[in-house]
């Protein structure tokens, strides 16, 4: 099923000791069932064809395209924000992340040292 594959694919690509935790697990595991849901949808939508009679007889779009369509979506989005990778050995590679972080530790050691100088 493409939940199985999807979860084997995500498993398999972790780094070596790197582990998902609880959170990041319940994600993938309803990225899983979205992609599951996901192939019935292009199942229906590759044996009906893109459009179908509406209640009047009329040719209306699959309703199934607009759900697959959301169903993309939602599995990118339960994705997103798992970490795949030991964060430090990911910063250490991507320039613009430690040059954000950097300028956000910036920020907030510079509206501390403000705040420091309304109280005194």
């Amino acid at each position: 099923a493409p939940g199985k594959a999807l979860w084997r694919a995500i498993i398999d690509a972790l780094e070596d000791g790197w582990q998902l935790d609880a959170r990041e697990l319940e994600l993938l595991a309803r990225a899983c069932r979205c992609a599951d849901e996901l192939a019935l949808l292009e199942k229906a939508l590759d044996e009906d064809g893109p459009t179908v009679k509406g209640s009047r007889g009329q040719t209306v779009v699959h309703p199934a395209l607009n759900e697959a369509r959301q169903m993309r979506l939602t599995i990118e989005r339960l994705l997103r924000p798992l970490e795949l990778s030991d964060p430090a050995a990911r910063h250490a590679r991507d320039p613009i992340s430690t040059q954000r972080a950097r300028h956000a530790a910036q920020s907030r050691h510079r509206k501390g040292t403000r705040s420091l100088e309304a109280v005194g």
